[in-house]
C-alpha cells in the first residue's frame, strides 16, 4: 500500500509541470483571443481590419519583445539548466543519456532562433508607430535586450553540445562560426545539416508563393501597394539564386576532387 502511494505521488509530482504549462497557455491564448475580439469589435469588425491590426501592434509594440522573452526563454533557460546537470552527471558511456541530452539541447535553440524574428518586428513596430524619441529608444533598448538573451541562449547550448562532442569546433561569436562547425561535423552530420537546409529551402519556397498570392490580394483591396510584393519577390529571388549556385559550386568541387 505504501509503495503504491509513493509511485502515486511520483506520477503526480512528474506530470504536474507539464499540466501546469498547459493550463497556463490556455490562459495566455485566450487572453490574447478575448483581446482580438475586443479590439476588432472596437474597429468595427471585418471591415475595419487595417485600423484593427494598427491598433492591436500600436498595443503590443512596448511589451511584446518582454512577453515573447519570457514564454520562450525561460523555458530554454530550465532546459539548458537540467542538461547542464544531466551532463555533469553523465558517466561517458551512457549513449542513451547522450542522445536524450542531444535531443533536448534542439529546443534552446529552435525558441531562441523563433523569438530573434519576433524582436524585430517589435522595434519595426515601435519605429514606425512610436511618438517621440523616449519611446523609440525604449524599443531599441527591448530589441538589443532581446537580441543579447538570444545569443546568450545560442551560446550556452553550443558550449554545452561542445561539452558532450569534445571534437566539435567554434564559438558564436567568431564570424566564421557556422563554417567551422560544419567542417568539425562528421559526414553523418552534414548530411542531416543538408536535409535540413533542403527543407527549409522547400518551406521557404511555398511561403514566397503564399505571400505573394495573399499580397496581391491585399492590394487590391487596401491597395498597399508594390513594395510589399517586391521585397517578397527578392527575397524568393536570392533563395533561388544561391540555392542553385551552391549547388553548382558543390557538384564543381566533386569534379574537382575526382580528376
Amino acid at each position: 500500500m505504501k509503495h503504491n502511494t509513493a509511485e502515486i505521488r511520483k506520477e503526480n509530482k512528474k506530470a504536474l509541470p507539464k499540466y501546469l504549462l498547459i493550463m497556463l497557455l490556455c490562459a495566455v491564448l485566450g487572453g490574447v483571443a478575448a483581446f482580438i475580439i475586443d479590439m476588432l469589435r472596437d474597429a468595427g469588425g471585418i471591415g475595419g481590419l487595417p485600423e484593427f491590426l494598427t491598433a492591436m501592434i500600436t498595443k503590443s509594440m512596448y511589451f511584446g519583445t518582454p512577453v515573447c522573452g519570457i514564454l520562450m526563454l525561460v523555458p530554454a533557460a530550465v532546459i539548458l539548466h537540467k542538461v547542464k546537470k544531466m551532463c555533469m552527471g553523465w558517466d561517458g558511456e551512457d549513449e542513451a543519456c547522450v542522445e536524450r541530452m542531444e535531443y533536448l539541447l534542439n529546443w534552446p535553440m529552435i525558441l531562441s532562433g523563433l523569438l530573434m524574428p519576433l524582436v524585430f518586428f517589435f522595434f519595426s513596430a515601435g519605429m514606425v508607430y512610436a511618438n517621440g524619441t523616449m519611446n523609440i529608444l525604449i524599443v531599441l533598448g527591448e530589441m538589443i535586450a532581446g537580441l543579447v538573451a538570444v545569443v546568450l541562449v545560442q551560446q550556452k547550448t553550443v558550449d554545452i553540445t561542445r561539452m558532450l562532442n569534445p571534437e566539435k569546433k567554434g564559438s558564436v561569436y567568431d564570424t566564421d562560426f557556422q563554417k567551422k562547425w560544419l567542417n568539425s561535423c562528421d559526414e553523418n552530420e552534414q548530411r542531416q545539416i543538408g536535409e535540413a537546409a533542403y527543407y527549409s529551402y522547400k518551406a521557404v519556397n511555398i511561403t514566397c508563393m503564399v505571400l505573394w498570392v495573399l499580397l496581391i490580394m491585399a492590394h487590391t483591396t487596401f491597395q498597399t501597394g508594390i513594395l510589399p510584393i517586391t521585397i517578397v519577390l527578392v527575397i524568393w529571388g536570392v533563395l533561388q539564386g544561391s540555392y542553385f549556385y551552391a549547388c553548382l559550386q558543390a557538384n564543381h568541387k566533386e569534379k574537382k576532387s575526382i580528376r
